[in-house]
């Protein structure tokens, strides 16, 4: 096409000497086809698209004005280097890369790029192309054409960019966004959101709402949903079930979402996750029921002294209702003698320090004075900071009178103790007096009948050695009632030594050898183990006299006493009552009802009588801890 083209008009008359002349019908036809061709022109100068023709190679044969207006090219330029000059450097390799494989290939050409405007701008163009083919199916032409759009593409831009943005934000926020279509099926749902379920974006999409909720949840949740289809904005508490089964609680945010026509069509809601101050609000909770309902008086005062809070046992142990005194200073229930208390008590906690529990007096409502047991703690803020104290206070007052009744019932007791110890005192010097008495008529009917042959003398010195001896340990086994001791267990070694050195200063020839473990013996099993051992050393000085061995230890809580002699020994199967032996019988039998124990009768294969008596140590004599 030329810049200017002129249309010529031709007359039936207008017909040279020698030309073809047309008929009517010709000439009729020729005008229409003129007149066609006039229109294709406005056309393609009027069209803002930029039209453009090249050969089957790709060379440039002919534009439309409206391409040399767009770039501000010549006719030469756009014909020759223009169509290399104008588009923009980034977009020139992909452009020669399609137009060489539209040709190549004959598949129409449709591609977006920037060209050089003719003030030296880009704009985004798009450039289609399509090939005319000839009979043979050969190209022969490519047709096209350029339109501006610029506008469109960089709307496009700033959308996608816009997008971005909001998809940056969307996955930046702390907060999940959760959207939903009309039946709750998941249409959208940000990183924050499926992290705090425990899933992926992925995993989420398309599910129902349903599928993150137990069924109590979901119960709850229907109210809330039927808000959204009627178009209500709500935001509130909602727990929710993470994949690995634990319950989320979050505060929901939700608007509903309305197509044109006015409609419900889903809802998105902003999720913030309150799982911690649930729990946080559980664990107050039950510590607020702990306090409310303790047997412990609990109460908080701010560091003026002015209370703050005061449970359930506070009003039953000082008789004020929490309303009454909450606001008020606590030194209404200090009495006046200890007004100078509370003071002390803010500047320590002041300090930081706490008050460990110590016992004092405070006042009821009624005026009546109570014995406590308080303690005192420091209360501090979020920052650190010591805001008040907390009290918890115990009432003592029924202690403090059992206490008080149990020492006069102490006091009673001593009173009578002391009256016992003195008439066992008494007791004590009767009975000695008794047996000195008993002791010296034995000695003086010895001496009286000394050289008769009817009185048995050897009797009457063995009757004194036994008064003697019981005199001895009646005397040692009063010594605690005496001395005022506590105590009452014995040594068994002091018992038994001092009991043997009295045994060995009898006439017969006797040597009496021990072998005694201390053992904290009971003072009646002292006395029974005595009588025994006085019996049985007293019948070894009688029936074999020479040397006597008694041994006394412990093992595995018993105590085994043993004494053998140098004579002859028991008889087979000897048997203390078939054989009517009256002493031996008397050791076995307070062995058995005094001692707990048992006694056994043998003989040594070398010779000599072994008594052999084990019986237990009482749990509460321990060893080592001894009255001498």
């Amino acid at each position: 096409m030329n810049d200017e083209t002129v249309t010529p008009e031709f007359e039936p008359s207008d017909v040279s000497q020698g030309a073809h002349v047309l008929s009517g019908e010709e000439w009729d036809r020729l005008q229409a086809r003129l007149t066609q061709l006039e229109q294709f022109q406005h056309m393609v100068e009027l069209n803002p698209q930029a039209p453009w023709v090249t050969n089957a190679a790709g060379q440039l044969l002919d534009f439309g004005p409206r391409w040399l207006e767009l770039t501000g090219l010549t006719r030469e330029q756009a014909l020759t280097t223009g169509w290399t000059d104008v588009p923009h450097p980034d977009d020139l390799p992909r452009m020669l890369a399609g137009l060489s494989h539209a040709m190549a290939t004959g598949v129409p050409l449709d591609m977006e790029h920037r060209i050089r405007v003719a003030n030296g701008s880009y704009r985004w163009m798009r450039t289609r192309a399509y090939p005319r083919r000839n009979e043979q199916g050969e190209i022969v032409n490519w047709h096209g054409f350029t339109e501006d759009v610029d506008a469109r593409v960089r709307a496009e831009q700033a959308l996608q960019a816009s997008e971005i943005r909001y998809r940056t934000i969307v996955e930046a926020v702390h907060e999940g966004i959760w959207m939903v279509d009309g039946d709750y099926c998941t249409t959208f749902a940000n990183g924050r959101m499926a992290a705090m379920l425990g899933y992926t974006c992925e995993e989420m999409a398309g599910r129902p709402i349903s599928d993150f909720m137990d069924d109590t949840a979901f119960e709850d949740f229907t109210r809330h949903r039927e808000l959204r289809q009627a178009g209500s904005h709500e935001q509130y508490d909602g727990r929710y079930r993470r994949k690995d089964g634990t319950d989320l609680w979050l505060i929901v945010s939700a608007d509903p979402l309305m197509d044109e026509d006015g409609q419900f069509c889903g809802a998105i809601a902003f999720m913030t996750d309150i799982s911690d101050r649930k729990q946080l609000e559980r664990e107050h909770s039950r510590l607020a029921a702990i306090v409310q309902f303790s047997e412990d008086g609990i109460v908080s005062k701010d560091l003026h002294g002015i209370v703050t809070s005061w449970n359930l046992a506070a009003e039953r142990i000082f008789g004020w209702h929490a309303d009454e005194i909450i606001g008020r200073s606590k030194s209404l229930i200090i009495p006046q003698d200890l007004k100078d208390e509370l003071p002390a008590i803010l500047r320590r906690v002041s300090a930081g320090d706490p008050i460990l529990p110590y016992e004092t007096r405070r006042v009821r409502k009624d005026g009546t004075e109570i014995d406590v047991s308080i303690s005192v703690s420091p209360v501090k803020d979020a920052d650190g900071n010591i805001t008040g104290a907390a009290t918890i206070v115990r009432d003592i007052t029924e202690r403090k009178r059992t206490e008080r009744e149990l020492q006069r019932k102490q006091a009673e007791v001593e009173s009578l103790n002391e009256r016992l110890k003195r008439a066992m005192r008494e007791t004590h010097h009767r009975v000695k007096n008794n047996l000195q008495i008993i002791s010296a008529m034995i000695d003086m009917q010895s001496i009286e009948h000394r050289g008769s042959s009817t009185v048995p003398i050897k009797e009457l010195s063995r009757l004194n050695g036994h008064i003697r001896t019981l005199a001895t340990v009646h005397d040692l086994l009063t010594r605690d009632i005496r001395e005022d001791e506590r105590d009452q267990r014995v040594s068994s070694k002091s018992v038994i030594e001092m009991l043997l050195s009295l045994l060995a200063q009898s006439p017969a020839p006797l040597t009496v050898e021990s072998q005694i473990e201390d053992i904290a013996l009971h003072s009646k099993q002292a006395v029974t183990l005595s009588l025994i051992i006085n019996e049985l050393v007293s019948n070894a000085a009688k029936h074999a006299p020479g040397r006597v061995l008694v041994t006394l230890s412990a093992d595995q809580g018993l105590a085994h006493l043993q004494v053998q002699d140098e004579g002859p020994g028991f008889s087979e199967g000897f048997d203390p009552v078939a054989n009517s032996h009256l002493g031996l019988e008397l050791v076995q039998g307070i062995v058995a009802t005094d001692l707990m124990g048992q006694c056994c009768f043998e003989t040594r294969a070398e010779g000599g009588a072994v008594v052999s008596i084990r019986f237990p140590i009482p749990d509460d004599a321990p060893e080592g801890d001894l009255t001498a």
